[in-house]
């Protein structure tokens, strides 16, 4: 039976919703990427288009090299490395985001088709990702996200009569393409509890109720015939039901899976939204009284049942619940809606609801402080160890490395082949941490040279090891074994005074010290020369302007090594172009002057050395342009003033370098320019 269609003046907006929702999701959705487990799909994906087979054994690691898994993402892995290796990080951010857009457009055109108005139906979306969404990251879990929703809205639309059997054999296409996406056991749920509840009630007459009826027999059976050619697919595939064992071991107490985030059980004081969703989901179900639909109950209580016990499974959840609220409201909102007055009184309450949900996302997305999913693009420095892997590659450490687990599918992507990783937290590959941590007598069997660490037992652990830290950055710090064969470089980086969270008021303490200062500066530029980090830039070119103990050369080495992750720092720009000027590097000086003023047009210094650049040059316009700008900036700025004397002087504009040689003696009269100014004024005739 056909849903009756709720009246379309219900709600007079048309499509405007929707594009609100749809704007919003996007917006929440674009942030820098920082999810672990990318990486080592990229790797994947890599290797797979490198070696021109399906990797489905452990190939990263010198701890489980060539243990065999199920490689269920294969396909979505090759893709997302596609995308990265075309467009970069903000290529995986645009996929997130296009996969996110077609699930909203598929839930709002359900809705749509049940009867829901465009308000309702919108609101829907809105709840639904609210609820799930911590959950679009950019993994493969996005492609079982899309096609969950596309399998459930399939089968409804096609027991309700709103599609023919013409669209069944999208059915097996989708199926068989989300196992090698992600693996497809929540559509097995979804369509094994489908089958099994609308048979039953095609078995028992009556069962099914006046608003949701038993399927009839001829659409029954073809739909059973296009399952079983589903489930024919599904077995033939190496990677389709006879490798599902691979999901029973994740939830067979399994000690990885037991300690990682996503798989806990749901906390009741945690994501309000969901447990909202839930209630609502609960009471429209319910509300049928009578007539309430077995399948739609059947289906809350599994998947209720999944996200309750795994966080993880709050995604499809959300997906599912929103199905089943379109397919439930429809009937109850028009035998709600009998008259005008009440009519009207939904439009107001889910117009309300709306803006509010619309009104929070950009309150959420904006308001301070900042968060892990606060607006931005790229990959985040803040997730990854970024610095630790490029200073492996700098330095050319070798050996065996120890990684912590959540840091291994990003070094498996930037460090190998070269390098291979101790393990990735892949729960059902790995083992060898528990061992390295609970069994220290069995530590010298993996030979571990280096460590790239992210947690602090683990500094601990392996300072008592005998490893000291030659390289620290935010996320994580690389240590190094005390060998003879790692004398020199321990020599050479080992770190006593930097730390990357120290406050700045402790560096410019600890840089009073001439005998510390030398060493907290070079530890500093190591930082930094594997790093970005605006803060920490500004402290090392603060820390060596103005200072004696090193020399102008050591002072400009120390510098650039900063300048390759930090040229977009405007004050190290400033000192490298002063520097290098007064090294008489003018070509150079130049560029990072140019640069400086460019990222910041207020930059005094960078200005002002450019302008003597350009006089020394005898480009005495544009000096003189420089220096006109610096005074709009600061008017009182003797060096300034006196630098215009000196080009209008060039220029042979005589009354105007006068007249800004004795401004300048009247800021200073004893200024270092003093006696300078008083000889060029001299030469002018009385009266000019």
């Amino acid at each position: 039976m056909r849903p009756p269609a709720i009246d379309r003046s219900l709600c007079g907006l048309s499509s405007l919703p929707i594009l609100l929702v749809l704007g919003a999701v996007a917006l929440l959705l674009i942030f820098p990427v920082q999810d672990f487990d990318i990486f080592w799909h990229l790797a994947n994906g890599r290797a797979m288009l490198d070696s021109g087979h399906i990797v489905n054994q452990e190939i990263f690691s010198f701890t489980a090299n060539g243990k065999h898994f199920s490689n269920h993402a294969w396909l979505a892995q090759i893709i997302f490395f596609l995308v990265f290796a075309k467009f970069g990080a903000n290529g995986l951010i645009a996929v997130k985001v296009v996969i996110a857009m077609a699930i909203a457009v598929c839930l709002y055109s359900f809705g749509r088709r049940q009867g829901c108005s465009p308000l309702i139906a919108s609101l829907i979306c809105l709840l639904a990702f609210g609820a799930s969404l911590f959950r679009y990251v950019e993994r493969p879990e996005l492609f079982s996200l899309l096609f969950l929703t596309l399998v459930g809205a399939l089968l409804f639309l096609y027991r309700s009569k709103l599609v023919s059997a013409k669209i069944l054999p999208l059915l097996p296409i989708i199926m068989v393409c989300w196992d090698v996406m992600h693996g497809a056991l929540y559509g097995v749920i979804f369509v094994g509890a489908f089958m099994a509840v609308e048979s039953l009630k095609a078995l028992l007459p009556g069962k099914g109720g006046a608003t949701f009826p038993a399927m009839g027999k001829r659409e029954l059976q073809q739909l059973w015939l296009w399952v079983g050619l589903t489930v024919v697919l599904m077995l033939l595939s190496p990677y389709g039901l006879r490798s599902y064992d691979i999901f029973y071991e994740f939830m067979n107490n399994n000690r990885m899976t037991s300690m990682t985030a996503e798989f806990q059980p749901t906390a009741f004081n945690e994501q309000p939204l969901f447990w909202g969703m839930l209630a609502v989901t609960i009471v429209t179900v319910f509300s049928a009284g009578r007539s309430l639909d077995l399948t739609s109950l059947s289906l809350l209580i599994l998947f209720t049942g999944l996200a309750v016990r795994y966080v993880r499974g709050i995604g499809p959840f959300a997906l599912v619940a929103a199905l089943l609220l379109a397919a439930n409201l429809s009937p109850l909102v028009l035998a709600f809606s009998a008259n005008s007055d009440r009519k009207r009184w939904v439009n107001g309450v889910c117009l309300t609801l709306l803006s509010f949900g619309l009104c929070y996302a950009l309150y959420y997305k904006f308001s301070d402080p900042p968060r892990y999913d606060s607006l931005g693009l790229g990959i985040s420095a803040d997730a990854f160890p970024v610095g630790s892997a490029r200073f492996v590659k700098s330095v050319n450490l070798t050996g065996n490395m120890y990684n912590t687990d959540r840091y291994g599918g990003y070094l498996a992507y930037y460090l190998f082949p070269e390098r291979k990783i101790f393990h990735y937290n892949h729960h059902i590959l790995f083992d060898a941490l528990e061992r390295y941590v609970h069994e220290p007598e069995t530590r010298a069997q993996w030979q571990v040279n280096y460590a790239i660490i992210g947690r602090s037992d683990e500094w601990d652990m392996f300072s008592k090891d005998g490893f000291v830290p030659v390289y620290w950055e935010p996320t994580g710090a690389v240590m190094l074994k005390k060998t003879p064969e790692n004398q020199a470089l321990i020599q050479r980086y080992e770190i006593r005074y930097f730390s990357p969270v120290m406050p700045a008021k402790e560096f410019y303490a600890l840089a009073k010290n001439p005998l510390v200062m030398p060493v907290l500066a070079k530890e500093t530029s190591d930082y930094l020369a594997e790093r970005h980090d605006q803060e920490k830039t500004e402290i090392l070119v603060a820390m060596l302007s103005n200072q004696s103990i090193l020399s102008p050369d050591a002072t400009l080495a120390l510098l650039a090594r900063a300048e390759p992750y930090n040229a977009d720092n405007p004050k190290l720009a400033a000192r490298l172009g002063t520097l290098s000027y007064q090294q008489g590097l003018f070509e150079q000086a130049e560029t990072y002057l140019k640069r400086a003023v460019t990222l910041d047009p207020a930059q005094i210094e960078a200005r002002f050395s450019l302008a003597y650049l350009c006089y020394d040059q005898q480009n005495f316009t544009e000096a003189a342009e420089h220096f006109k700008k610096i005074l709009r900036l600061n008017p009182r700025h003797p060096d300034t003033i006196y630098g215009l004397g000196l080009c209008f002087y060039q220029l042979g504009s005589k009354p105007e370098a006068k007249q800004f040689f004795q401004q300048y003696l009247e800021l200073v009269p004893d200024g270092p320019w003093a006696e300078q100014a008083r000889k060029f004024i001299a030469q002018f005739p009385v009266g000019s």
